[in-house]
């Protein structure tokens, strides 16, 4: 029977006790005793926010499994949700296959709740199916057909009702119980709000989001910590993120890379874990200044690789236990380079500059484009760490960013 059913019948019910002749009895002592058990604290959700592409291991299916309210070992139930697809029966019947290889002991459906019939996003139905759901997955395509169809606080569409819809309302249950909402390259950028809907970095520090170089609109706001891209060394977005922040005054930036993705348990005591190596990188503008000319001076950037952990409430970063400092791992043959070739905006020009950072912290490394020179230096707050027997596996804490306009 429909979850919808059951409240009106319970309504029904408690409405036909209280009309009942039977006599009042007296209210029980509501002292507690040292009998009384104190029920278990409510379990907070979690996201899973991964960069697109594949994943080769099926890491970060698994991590979206196992921080189900059923652990992964139980039986429960995915809802695949492709409404940021072009084709979304193709890509929700692709992905609930992908899903259904990992997640055995679960039950995996399709919901389709697309642009093309938005009004579904209200549909009692469609919501039900939603909230049902220990763990919600949402596809890749155009993260702005998410926020159209689901209309989260902020976001207004023509012809339908304000406010948030039913399958809006339904989503945040499924976190506010303890489940899981996962998402992929625009099922990333959904997450935070404000998000990043489109735009390339050369013309983001350019024109801004007032020349056009960098579109922001309102997102979900599901992960309230900071501004979300994804897809992100593989097709150069730091410079359209650190425009983004600039434009809405964010202080936190977080891209996310392909084939890769970050854990985040929410609650009183929030962390993010990053899954994958070169995961993340987590910018930081405290301290960042912009002149009229478009220099920026004082940004701070942090690699994430797997294990590594971010506390967004202080701030701080983590290095996962089983790496150790840069220093115990210097060999002979890091030999020193100033200058990494390419463009500034080829893919995985950033991470490469920053390995070769921590192998020569005095050498300051540059990357060009055609507009600007990217200098990231060390200084006495920033750190390097790595796994003894994965150089490529690093984690970077406070390298310093400075952007200057050629």
């Amino acid at each position: 029977m429909p979850k919808n059913v059951w409240m009106l019948l319970a309504s029904i019910a408690l409405l036909l006790a209280g009309c009942s002749s039977a006599p009042t009895q007296p209210e029980p002592d509501s002292t507690p005793t040292a009998d009384t058990e104190t029920p278990p604290p409510a379990r907070p959700g979690a996201l899973l926010i991964a960069g697109g592409g594949s994943f080769e291991d099926g890491e970060a299916y698994a991590a979206f499994l196992r921080h189900t309210p059923t652990g992964g070992d139980g039986v429960g139930h995915i809802v695949v949700l492709p409404t940021a697809s072009s084709v979304p029966a193709q890509s929700g019947k692709g992905l609930a296959n992908e899903l259904r290889a990992i997640a055995t002991r679960h039950t995996v459906s399709v919901v389709m709740l697309e642009l093309a019939h938005p009004e579904l996003a209200d549909d009692p139905g469609v919501a039900d199916a939603i909230v049902s759901a220990d763990g919600v997955w949402f596809t890749g395509g155009d993260q702005s057909r998410i926020t159209t169809v689901f209309r989260p606080a902020g976001v207004t569409v023509a012809g339908m009702p304000e406010g948030p819809s039913a399958a809006d309302t339904a989503l945040r249950a499924v976190l506010a119980g303890g489940g899981m909402v996962g998402g992929t390259s625009a099922g990333a950028a959904m997450m935070s709000d404000p998000m990043i809907a489109g735009g390339r970095s050369e013309q983001a520090l350019l024109a801004g989001v007032a020349g056009g170089g960098v579109q922001v609109d309102p997102g979900m706001g599901l992960f309230p910590f900071a501004l979300t891209d994804q897809h992100f060394f593989e097709r150069g977005r730091m410079g359209r993120l650190i425009a983004a922040l600039e434009h809405t005054g964010g202080r936190w930036g977080l891209g996310i890379e392909e084939g890769a993705a970050v854990l985040v348990t929410l609650g009183d005591a929030p962390t993010l874990t990053a899954i994958g190596t070169d995961a993340a990188l987590l910018v930081d503008m405290a301290e960042a200044t912009r002149d009229p000319r478009g220099n920026r001076t004082g940004i701070r950037l942090s690699l994430l690789s797997r294990g590594d952990a971010w506390d967004p409430v202080t701030g701080a970063v983590t290095p996962d236990p089983a790496r150790v400092p840069r220093s115990a791992l210097v060999r002979p043959d890091d030999l020193p380079a100033t200058e990494t070739p390419g463009d500034a905006w080829d893919a995985d020009a950033i991470p490469n500059a920053l390995h070769a950072l921590a192998a020569h912290p005095d050498e300051p490394q540059t990357l060009r484009s055609r507009a600007f020179t990217l200098v990231f230096s060390a200084d006495a707050r920033t750190r390097f760490a790595y796994r003894p027997d994965h150089r490529r596996d690093l984690c970077a804490v406070g390298v310093v960013l400075t952007i200057r306009r050629n």
